[in-house]
């Protein structure tokens, strides 16, 4: 995640992923509305309540991933379980830009990691 979107779920009391995924589903419109109003505060990018409700799906839903793998990678006795792999997407080195999960983030100089796709 990136150092923002950390500190929100600072912001909200959310410390770990199966918090995340937990607060998510209890009360999903409520952190979307939150992250909104924070962004606001924060002097981020002004963005739509629904975009902000898409990115916390979109967080949440890796969170149980990752959780599912390292409970499963856990009972089949692996006392140091890794990570799922995503697709990774790697910047220009000329470019500083990031990638954001609400959006207005340019995707051009963006490659994946995995098959060098421009």
């Amino acid at each position: 995640m990136r150092p923002w979107q950390v500190e929100f779920l600072k912001h909200v009391g959310i410390e770990d992923a199966i918090g995340l995924v937990f607060e998510h589903t209890q009360r999903g419109g409520v952190l979307a509305t939150e992250l909104r109003r924070w962004r606001k505060a924060q002097g981020l990018p002004s963005v739509r309540t629904k975009s902000c409700a898409v990115a916390l799906q979109i967080w949440a839903r890796t969170c149980k991933k990752v959780v599912r793998s390292v409970r499963s990678q856990r009972a089949q006795g692996i006392r140091v379980p890794r990570r799922p792999e995503f697709l990774e997407l790697n910047l220009a080195d000329d470019d500083k830009s990031a990638v954001s999960s609400l959006g207005g983030g340019p995707f051009r100089n963006c490659r994946s990691s995995k098959n060098g796709v421009m």
